[in-house]
């Protein structure tokens, strides 16, 4: 049975049949927050005044990247079951290695890494994550080696999704704390502000902020126009661009590292695959033409290239890791086996 991409927070969730992996469904299944808005609100109610609360274990096992990304990548990281690949549960996941040849497949974390959502500041000096507190999912950051944990946030919601600024100062996430999926704005400057919605807009759900590479705009995914497209805004939530309107689901945003392309996944022709448009919304393109679901974008640091997962080819419908060029040709297989792996990002 084929496994169809379900988001959930930064991370694409797989479902099938009645398998939820881990609170899935569209980030429906949050736990409602209070009615008032968030900077109505005591700062100290949000954000965590140096709490150095002990981390679970598994942390440690965390991988540390380089400082530094450079332009260069020889290696993708990815999420996968591979160490229980009978189970679609999301503790089943680990991330792993990989050279872009598919050679030299590494296990790098040992402990349900995939629920911590791992995001890696782009200075290299720090790492963001999601871990469970009294029954929320909270932000805490951590020094690169994994010193210095703190705790960010107390919500009485789940705070998912998280994207660094490319400056390394904020970090965007969403929660639904006042009743909406919204996106919210966390500075993690010395002023200890409380998070700033950026989205507000009744009745509609916010998710997968992606960051310009120039930190002056933020793409999002809302279904505020009656279907789910791709939006775009300045990064202080003004000026608001609607850059996808066809039939269907337009999601994953992904920016190409000089800022003038998105590429993102969309079932506009009945089936998802992955396209790429200009950063004004013009000029979309298809890249990927298969009967299999393709998901999950990601540019390579120099933008040539486009790492993404597919069941194309897989005998169990699971998802393998796949690169192409940045056009859609030369497109090769990474991964392979009965197994899910999902989220492929490029590594130094």
């Amino acid at each position: 049975m084929t496994l169809k991409p379900a988001r959930f927070g930064g991370i694409s969730r797989f479902k099938s049949g009645l398998t939820l992996l881990f609170i899935v469904a569209a980030m429906t299944l949050f736990a409602v927050g209070p009615s008032s808005a968030l900077e109505d609100q005591s700062p100290s109610q949000f954000i965590g005044q140096g709490s150095t609360a002990p981390l679970p274990d598994f942390l440690n096992l965390l991988p540390a990247p380089p400082p530094g990304l450079g332009r260069e990548a020889s290696h993708l990281v990815f999420y996968s079951n591979r160490s229980a690949p009978q189970s679609l549960s999301s503790r089943a996941y680990e991330l792993y290695r990989v050279d872009l040849d598919g050679s030299h497949l590494t296990q790098l974390t040992q402990g349900s890494a995939y629920d911590l959502e791992p995001a890696w500041s782009p200075d290299g000096k720090s790492i963001a994550l999601t871990v469970e507190r009294e029954g929320n999912y909270e932000i805490f950051v951590m020094d690169i080696d994994g010193a210095h944990p703190r705790q960010l946030t107390h919500f009485a919601s789940n705070c998912l999704s998280l994207a660094w600024s490319p400056d390394s100062q904020s970090l965007a996430f969403v929660s639904d704390l006042t009743g909406d999926r919204e996106i919210y704005l966390l500075s993690l400057r010395g002023d200890r502000r409380a998070p700033v919605n950026l989205t507000r807009f009744p009745d509609a759900e916010d998710s997968l902020p992606a960051w310009s590479p120039d930190g002056r705009r933020i793409a999002f995914v809302s279904d505020r126009g009656g279907q789910e497209d791709i939006y775009l805004m300045a990064s202080d939530g003004s000026s608001v661009q609607r850059l996808t309107a066809s039939p269907g689901m337009n999601t994953a945003p992904s920016w190409s590292p000089d800022g003038s392309r998105i590429a993102f996944v969309s079932d506009r022709e009945g089936n998802f695959e992955i396209y790429v448009m200009n950063a004004d919304g013009t000029g979309i393109r298809r890249l990927t033409d298969h009967i299999a679901y393709d998901w999950s974008p990601a540019w390579s640091p120099d933008g040539k290239r486009i790492a993404f997962t597919s069941t194309r080819d897989n005998p169990k419908e699971r998802y393998n890791v796949f690169i192409m060029d940045a056009d859609g040709s030369n497109l090769f297989r990474v991964t392979s086996g009965p197994f899910s792996d999902i989220l492929p990002r490029w590594w130094p």
